[in-house]
């Protein structure tokens, strides 16, 4: 019952003006998709900042001309507001509350953005965008290596493309695999999917992110069970599973005999140490700054607002391995992020809403024969692991929060609908056919 309570109640363009809010947001989304990727970051901070001033400006005239259908969205969507809710409520007992006071509001932006495109953009048409998008990226970062142009390049020599840094250009290539392979297997844009895939995959072990080559590895492993799950039958499927099994625990067994250390051996052959490059010292800072606001935390972003916090951790770091602040400083974990902006209950409300929205992405895939569906599955079990070493869910303007939302929203129109695509309960989201190709 929650899953149906937690859903559309109804969108309709009922007017001229809606009308043309509903013609404006698949460009309108292609623009939020990019500035939130970062893909102006080489044109400075100002023409990003303006950028996101007049998305704001877009999105809040879009919500007051729909704003009855918005605001039924909203309260029967409410769970995936408590997150921004518990961020906006922090300013009260924030460190920092100029600093919470100026970000909060940007992620209750975020969210809201998100939720305005989920009402008009169906979940193939925002992949198409996205697709478009990163695969635009890729072959303006692959130029600009090969044209070795400054701006491809950081102060320390990584490989970065059009973006800001080596691990953002990782981590949204991998995205775009799995686009790429998204579309490829549902027969759609084949030959503009292999292309992107290839382009992906180049990019990805130029950007020599070791996070992003184990997610690139995972990503493409899951892809095999998903597609053997969708095309084998029953009897073929149970074979290879019993095959799949029986080498892990052969090869398990063979760990404890030869008392072989994974773990080192894998940070070796990708060149990092076991810190995790200054990972693990951070986690361990966090730990014992979470002790001591465990239930509400220090605000949100209030946190590394201190100019004393980032010279601690650059010392902390600088024991093992040389320490840079580009980019900002950040705990390299979501979870750990989460429960330091707002604490252990605001963590608890986010960590709620992924897994109802992964609840969702799964029982579609499962119930289409649309492997399109596969893509929501696929980023949304990429973010869990780039949550682990990254904070890639709690930021505000984060591309990750605006999809997951989206697929949250969209995933719940789809479960109200039957195997045809026509909506089951009269009132309810309309627009739920997502199999036009």
């Amino acid at each position: 019952m929650i899953l149906q309570r937690l859903s559309f109640q109804g969108y309709r363009p009922s007017g001229n003006a809606e009308d043309v809010v509903k013609a404006w947001m698949l460009p309108l989304t292609g623009i939020v998709f990019a500035v939130s990727i970062g893909a102006f970051y080489h044109f400075g901070y100002k023409i990003t900042a303006a950028i996101w001033a007049i998305t704001y400006a877009a999105f809040l005239a879009s919500f007051l001309v729909t704003f009855s259908s918005s605001v039924r969205v909203i309260s029967s969507s409410w769970l995936i507001f408590l997150y921004p809710l518990c961020a906006l409520l922090s300013i009260a007992w924030s460190e920092s509350p100029s600093v919470t006071l100026y970000k909060a509001p940007q992620l209750a932006m975020t969210f809201l953005i998100a939720v305005i495109i989920a009402m008009h953009v169906s979940i193939e048409s925002t992949l198409k965008v996205l697709f478009i998008l990163l695969f635009s990226t890729a072959i303006l970062s692959i130029l600009s290596i090969q044209l070795n142009l400054g701006l491809a390049y950081t102060e320390h020599g990584g490989i970065r493309g059009v973006f800001s840094h080596k691990n953002t250009l990782g981590s949204l290539m991998v995205v775009l695999f799995i686009l790429s392979i998204a579309f490829f297997g549902s027969g759609r844009w084949r030959m503009s999917s292999l292309l992107a895939g290839v382009s992906a995959l180049y990019l990805i072990f130029l950007s020599n992110s070791a996070t992003s080559l184990l997610a690139f590895i995972f990503v493409a492993f899951l892809f095999c069970v998903f597609y053997m799950f969708k095309t084998y039958s029953a009897n073929i499927r149970t074979f290879i599973m019993i095959i799949v099994v029986l080498v892990f625990l052969i090869s398990f067994q063979y760990l404890i005999i030869s008392d072989f250390d994974l773990i080192r051996y894998v940070l070796n052959f990708l060149g990092r140490n076991e810190t995790l490059t200054g990972r693990t010292i951070l986690w361990r800072l966090a730990e014992q700054e979470i002790s001591s606001r465990p239930i509400l935390g220090y605000g949100f972003g209030a946190y590394w607002a201190k100019e004393s916090r980032v010279l601690q951790a650059t010392m902390l770091i600088n024991m093992v391995i040389p320490a840079t602040t580009e980019g900002g400083f950040f705990f390299h974990n979501s979870l750990f992020e989460l429960a330091i902006n707002v604490g252990v209950l605001g963590a608890a409300t986010y960590v709620t809403f992924y897994f109802l929205t992964m609840w969702r992405v799964f029982s579609i895939f499962t119930r289409r024969n649309d492997f399109i569906f596969v893509a929501p599955v696929l980023i949304g079990m990429y973010l869990l692991l780039l949550s682990v070493v990254e904070s890639a869910l709690f930021a505000q303007h984060s591309i990750h929060n605006i999809l997951l939302v989206i697929f949250f929203l969209r995933c719940g129109a789809q479960e109200l609908s039957s195997g045809h695509g026509h909506v089951t309960e009269p009132g309810r989201f309309h627009e739920v056919q997502e199999t036009d190709r």
